[in-house]
């Protein structure tokens, strides 16, 4: 009996791979990915957000996440802001919501204008199943080439149990292919375990983006304040970058500043 045979007849849409087309060769010319977006970090750039790459920003509820969203959204629309510069001219940004309500996501798009005089594509998936939304997230970036930033806000909705080893996995195998297909970043947004010492993301899916992620953002309220929040560096295969903060008005609009020296000796 020809078992092979068997296998391939049971299987038609079997793949073979050829271990070859996988390796890396060190004469072969590869150009390292330029960043999307740079952080002015003391009296030099760093990156901050790269192209074909996943990044994470996560934090405690109310730590004003989606507020700093639109500080990275005002840098892509006009090319820089305080703390943000946008590298790749013509890029434009969507954002994908799975929590909040439409009149929340039209003050966030009037915010987003207000701070760079331009609109964004903002969708709602909040009553979508996650498969639905990996495919309307797909149908979004083919059709929409001048996109170079997609936030998914929250990537835990983009699955059914954040705590499943398999769906996380699937979710980032998923995630990291379209980053790099489309030539395109990704920032996932998370919520941070609100319970005992740790300051992970949730579940085993926070595991594995912290493994994942070429970047992993967190970002923390300041205490007594009620208008201001630290952003740092937790992890990153590049550079880290300094933390800084986001203060907001009083229509609630992000400004990007750097730590004071009073500051810096509290932290």
């Amino acid at each position: 009996i020809d078992l092979e045979a068997l296998r391939v007849e049971a299987s038609p849409e079997v793949t073979l791979l050829n271990l070859e087309d996988y390796k890396v060769i060190p004469q072969e010319k590869v150009e390292r990915p330029k960043p999307l977006i740079s952080i002015k970090d003391g009296h030099s750039k760093k990156d901050f957000i790269r192209l074909s790459s996943v990044s994470l920003l996560y934090g405690e509820e109310k730590s004003r996440k989606s507020t700093f969203l639109r500080s990275i959204i005002e840098c892509i629309n006009k090319g820089e802001n305080n703390k943000l510069v946008c590298e790749y001219e013509g890029a434009e940004a969507c954002v994908v919501d799975t929590e909040q309500n439409k009149d929340d996501i039209q003050y966030a798009l009037r915010s987003i204008h207000y701070l760079s005089g331009k609109y964004i594509d903002y969708y709602s998936f909040v009553e979508l199943s996650g498969n639905d939304k990996r495919l309307l997230t797909e149908q979004y970036i083919e059709q929409h080439p001048n996109t170079k930033l997609l936030v998914l806000d929250n990537i835990s909705d983009y699955i059914e149990d954040f705590n499943s080893n398999v769906q996380s996995k699937e979710v980032f195998d998923w995630l990291l292919s379209i980053a790099s297909k489309y030539e395109i970043s990704i920032v996932v947004v998370m919520h941070q375990n609100s319970s005992g010492e740790s300051k992970k993301p949730t579940g085993f899916l926070g595991t594995i983006a912290l493994r994942k992620c070429n970047i992993c953002i967190r970002i923390q309220e300041k205490k007594d304040t009620d208008n201001t929040s630290y952003i740092e560096c937790h992890r990153s295969r590049g550079k880290k970058f300094n933390k800084f903060k986001l203060v907001v008005d009083s229509h609630g609009n992000p400004t990007l500043l750097d730590l004071s020296p009073m500051e810096l000796e509290d932290i």
